[in-house]
């Protein structure tokens, strides 16, 4: 017996045509349009997103938004308001990001990140870590890296905050250097699981 289905469509002019194809290779939106999927099982948005600035933190234990202001790749996944990953489509959605966090202080100073779904903190999303400090004169440096497994709705957008103990904390852009690519200060991404 075929894993495959049969398929009719028609086009524009309502001629049909007549095929066979896996039955992941459409899915159903919301709005019970079919969507040709081009991955498979669904998991035909995604996007890749950066910043290439520095974000100190403002004021010492206060939320502060996370901007990101370049898009690496996406479909159907997109940036808005300098901050904002937006999903047009229904899903469950894998988030995942690193962040380049700095310490230009002498002393060790923790720094907290968490999601936010629509302005609204996701419970349980926040993650605390310490970041080494400054020694022989270079900043401590530390990667953070997570990720979260969320369902959306259609139109509903994510972002990240972050906030610190300490003003000499920053996710910071570190130059192209003699042997390695420039290094972000945030790398995000978005893939469709479900």
């Amino acid at each position: 017996m075929s894993n495959k289905i049969g398929v009719v469509i028609t086009d524009g002019g309502g001629t049909f045509q007549q095929g066979t194809c896996f039955p992941d290779d459409f899915y159903l939106t919301p709005t019970a349009d079919v969507r040709v999927n081009w991955g498979g099982s669904g998991r035909s948005d995604y996007g890749a997103f950066f910043d290439n600035t520095n974000q100190p933190v403002a004021v010492v234990l206060t939320p502060q938004v996370i901007t990101i202001n370049s898009t690496t790749l996406n479909n159907n996944v997109f940036l808005s308001a300098g901050s904002r990953i937006n999903f047009p489509t229904a899903g469950v959605f894998n988030i995942q990001f690193s962040l380049q966090i700095t310490n230009d202080d002498t002393q060790i100073q923790d720094a907290i990140v968490w999601f936010r779904k629509n302005g609204t903190d996701i419970p349980n999303s926040a993650s605390i870590i310490s970041v080494p400090n400054k020694h022989g004169g270079t900043k401590g440096h530390l990667i953070l890296s997570l990720n979260l497994i969320e369902n959306y709705v259609a139109n509903d957008y994510v972002e990240l905050f972050w906030a610190g103990t300490s003003i000499d904390l920053s996710l910071e852009t570190i130059p192209v250097g003699p042997f390695y690519p420039l290094v972000p200060s945030v790398i995000i991404t978005a893939t469709k699981v479900l």
